[in-house]
């Protein structure tokens, strides 16, 4: 395992409820898995006439808000200067391109000045998918060291502890687990 590319990573974030794209601090790389999880609300209108927790409403929002296409009045986020995608809260998915994360309350960029309440509070996880792998062989001299003319040893069961997943090793001794979560 090549511990530099894995990480588990938990930062908690509060999105102020009048800014838009308000930048989280944190750098995601592709392929982690990242989890949002946000409570609070946001009130729009002049006297918090409507309120809404990070689940926004399901109406769709049209061309002129921050994030067309997605739901109203939710929390919406984006990755550097990738596309918006809904974030609200409990969402989970596989980061496609790297960057910066950045969340917003989902409005009409006219009437952020109209936006009140305390926020969102947003606790966000980022976990790494990895890989390990290796070769099973005879060690004919017992110093765990595979030398020369010790070959690998085909069919071999090994089962990950904690998982439970089990891989045979191949002709050449070599096997390898992917995808594991750390």
């Amino acid at each position: 395992v090549d511990p530099i590319s894995l990480r588990r990573a938990t930062a908690a974030v509060h999105i102020q409820p009048n800014q838009q794209w308000q930048d989280t601090g944190i750098d995601l790389r592709q392929g982690e898995i990242l989890t949002i999880n946000s409570s609070g609300s946001v009130c729009y209108g002049d006297n918090n006439d409507w309120c809404y927790g990070p689940g926004g409403i399901s109406e769709i929002a049209p061309s002129n808000w921050l994030a067309p296409g997605l739901r109203k009045f939710g929390l919406v986020g984006r990755i550097s200067g990738s596309s918006p995608f809904f974030a609200g809260s409990g969402i989970q998915f596989t980061v496609a391109s790297g960057g910066r994360l950045y969340l917003a309350p989902h409005d009409d960029l006219p009437g952020y000045g109209n936006n009140h309440g305390p926020g969102y509070d947003s606790n966000i996880t980022i976990t790494s998918l990895g890989n390990i792998g290796g070769k099973v062989w005879k060690d004919q001299n017992a110093n765990g060291i595979q030398d020369q003319g010790e070959v690998g040893l085909p069919n071999v069961v090994l089962t990950l502890v904690g998982d439970g997943r089990t891989r045979q090793s191949l002709t050449d001794g070599y096997y390898s687990f992917t995808d594991l979560q750390i």
